[in-house]
């Protein structure tokens, strides 16, 4: 049975509705973006800031928030190409990155330009070969530091460009076999190309070293990714499979609870051996677990309710986009009224700040080209049919 006959198969279809999960992965990306807004405004912080770093074990670990997004992005993206081949086999690539591209790009050139102009106009930076932004090539170097958050959508673009590609050879096989050998492979081949990167470049010596040539380069960071392909894979084209490993949602929430305290302990020296290896393999597959049990309709994250949820997350690309700016904002403006600002003072501003931005930014620029996106690529919609799922993804 193909890819394809297995996700129109009687009884394929997942049994949860849209609205039953959708939920769970709110939480999700909620959990991500303020994990990541976390640790930006702990390592930003002044030390005239009164109060300074205390943000706790998101401070920390909040880095990791971006192995969610990447877990999320698998899985969300696969899921709807999965679904697209399905219906129509021979549906055109061009319309995949003209959506997926449409979804990402405006925002990030917006944001961009803004910030390019401000960096090298007002803050002295220096933007070297600035011809990689547009290429999405900064996450081979150290990208400018006001912009540094850019490389993360380096990986994605990388992906999208070839995740297609992966899907009509999988969709055409008759077994998932030779993609699972294919998602274990890469798995195995991450840390192996880590471990090396990390005898080559020795990081723990030079903190530029790391982000350079282990955190940012696409291919030693494809853990997250491929985990959330994987389940994709297992969950829109061997549903019986996927209910089979599902039955104890809760369960697998614990494991992955469990497997993110692991990669927390291994990740503490981040820049260590085995923070660099193993750790960071771990966060993904514990994200993973998480993830798999957001998507069961009876687990714990499926029946949690929180305000507002909904809402950042619609808001998350924004937030991702201009956080950084936010916060430079906020602290410059608050040192520059106060003097010596307290954490008390500063963290509402730049909260305020933050929503601020990413406000402007998904009014003006996401949220018109969204509306309008479908029409102009001539995608019908059925009235009353859910949006699709990747509108969803960072």
């Amino acid at each position: 049975m193909s890819g394809a006959q297995a996700l129109d198969a009687p009884g394929a279809k997942p049994p949860e509705t849209a609205k039953a999960w959708y939920g769970g992965l709110d939480l999700l990306r909620c959990a991500a973006i303020l994990a990541i807004v976390a640790y930006h405004a702990n390592v930003l912080t002044p030390r005239e800031v009164a109060g300074a770093r205390a943000v706790g074990v998101l401070g920390h670990f909040g880095w990791a928030g971006v192995d969610l997004f990447f877990v999320l992005s698998g899985y969300l993206i696969a899921s709807q190409q999965f679904q697209t081949l399905a219906r129509d086999p021979r549906s055109p690539l061009g319309r995949f990155y003209a959506r997926r591209f449409l979804r990402t790009l405006p925002n990030y050139f917006v944001v961009l330009a803004i910030t390019y102009g401000v960096g090298t106009r007002f803050l002295g930076e220096s933007w070297s070969a600035p011809w990689r932004y547009f290429l999405f090539l900064q996450n081979y170097s150290f990208p400018a530091m006001s912009f540094v958050i850019s490389w993360s959508l380096c990986v994605e673009e990388h992906f999208y460009l070839l995740f297609p590609l992966v899907a009509l050879w999988l969709m055409r096989r008759e077994s998932l076999r030779p993609g699972a050998l294919f998602a274990a492979a890469l798995l195995v081949a991450e840390p192996l190309l880590r471990a090396h990167a990390w005898h080559a470049v020795r990081p723990g010596l030079d903190v530029h070293a790391y982000y350079e040539f282990i955190y940012y380069p696409t291919h030693l960071r494809l853990d997250g990714l491929t985990w959330g392909v994987s389940l994709a894979a297992l969950h829109r084209l061997r549903p019986a499979l996927w209910t089979r490993l599902t039955k104890r949602p809760d369960a697998l929430l614990a494991a992955g609870a469990l497997g993110t305290l692991a990669a927390m302990a291994l990740t503490f020296h981040e820049r260590s051996f085995l923070g660099c290896t193993l750790g960071l393999s771990l966060f993904p597959l514990a994200f993973a677990l998480v993830l798999a049990s957001a998507l069961c309709p009876g687990s714990l994250l499926a029946r949690v309710k929180l305000p507002g949820a909904a809402r950042l997350a619609q808001l998350s690309y924004a937030i991702y986009l201009t956080h950084l700016g936010a916060l430079g904002a906020g602290e410059r403006l608050a040192v520059g009224l106060l003097h010596q600002p307290t954490e008390l003072l500063l963290a509402p501003l730049q909260l305020a700040l933050i929503l601020l931005f990413a406000l402007a930014l998904y009014l003006l620029v996401e949220q018109p080209i969204m509306a309008r996106r479908d029409a102009w690529l001539g995608i019908p919609h059925a009235s009353g049919q859910p949006a699709p799922l990747a509108n969803t993804a960072r």
